[in-house]
């Protein structure tokens, strides 16, 4: 029986765990504001530090916050995931946002002041605050109460007309699945919303890209946990690492799609297995490679200081006074023997002392 496959997200809390053997917990989390479904972070009874994989062995540290004495904050739980904010520092965790509050409340003796909405601020998109994406989601929930309607006064008709239907008509259904109307070579372009794969868009490999400046929510959760969930900020002007223009991402049979808060459409664009692992291969030679600079970078300043040590050296071993005046001018006088700077026409007694008078 062959051994299943460690994904990523395993691979990363693994890794991380034999670093931090006595973490609390090793969960999704960034520091700042934003979630990058790349890291994952380690709680620890001293504080939370964050790591990246690069490649199948290794995890570079992209952060971390030590936690505070007895400091009070604020947290801010959504509904995938929860933003920190203690003694001016922010830090967003996964699902699990409301086991951390307890773990600091529990460890550290802090208490933290959830971040009270008022009713309509809870709704989705009206989060934010943003005029468009509030109308955006006026709009939309106006078209969800009409399809309701319109369903439940045509399941009434469909009841109605059910005892006819079955005595006039014995023929098979017609009726096409969805996924047979999908074109696995065409590009699938989505709202905000929820999609099923399989149902809107078919299993495979894609690059989902945005034309959002601003950037917004993609999650993708996964039916066979077969392969690791996906949280990841889409935008096209953020400066930050956080945020991406372009994903590559792997569909299976079940998957959930969620798209939150944009303002552009999303398109995923389909790709060939082969295609997705040539992109594969290349992002991980690409951050071997950075590694491998990162690594030579520190190398060089690591050499450089020595050999800027052994020229100080070199140049102290090389102290020589013509007379105490000018030891004494130099603040080394008295010098002994052994010491930079001593000579036998300093120390005219001979007691290994120069320039002691």
């Amino acid at each position: 029986m062959s051994q299943k496959k460690e994904s990523e997200s395993e691979l990363t809390k693994r890794l991380i765990k034999q670093k931090h053997r006595d973490a609390w917990l090793v969960e999704y989390a960034s520091i700042g504001k934003k979630l990058n479904a790349s890291e994952f972070g380690a709680f620890t009874r001293e504080g939370l530090f964050t790591y990246k994989l690069i490649d199948k062995t290794n995890i570079i540290k992209t952060g971390g916050v030590l936690w505070p004495e007895q400091k009070h904050g604020e947290v801010d739980h959504f509904a995938i995931k929860s933003i920190f904010s203690l003694d001016n520092m922010q830090f967003v965790t996964g699902s699990q946002g409301k086991d951390v509050q307890r773990f600091l409340e529990g460890e550290k003796e802090n208490s933290f002041t959830k971040i009270k909405r008022k009713w309509h601020e809870k709704i989705l998109g009206f989060r934010s605050g943003n005029k468009w994406k509030k109308y955006t989601a006026i709009i939309g929930y106006i078209l969800i109460i009409f399809f309701i309607v319109g369903f439940i006064n045509g399941l009434g008709e469909d009841s109605t007309d059910s005892t006819t239907s079955k005595t006039v008509s014995s023929e098979p259904s017609t009726e096409t699945k969805t996924n047979n109307k999908l074109n696995p070579n065409t590009p699938v372009i989505f709202k905000n919303g929820e999609y099923i794969t399989g149902k809107n868009i078919l299993p495979g490999h894609y690059i989902v890209s945005t034309k959002d400046k601003e950037g917004a929510n993609l999650f993708i959760t996964r039916k066979d946990f077969s392969l690791p969930p996906v949280s990841q900020l889409l935008g096209t002007d953020d400066p930050s690492a956080l945020t991406v223009d372009h994903l590559d991402v792997e569909l299976k049979e079940g998957d959930k799609i969620t798209l939150s808060n944009f303002e552009s459409n999303v398109t995923f664009t389909p790709i060939s297995s082969e295609e997705a692992e040539e992109r594969k291969a290349e992002r991980e030679a690409a951050a071997k490679k950075a590694a491998q600079e990162e690594q030579a970078r520190k190398e060089q300043a690591a050499r450089k200081a020595e050999q800027e040590a052994a020229q100080k050296q070199a140049q102290t071993n090389n102290i020589s006074f013509k007379n105490c005046t000018e030891a004494r001018a130099a603040g080394a006088a008295p010098v002994h023997r052994g010491e930079p700077g001593y000579a036998s026409h300093l120390d005219r007694d001979g007691d290994g002392i120069g320039c002691d008078q």
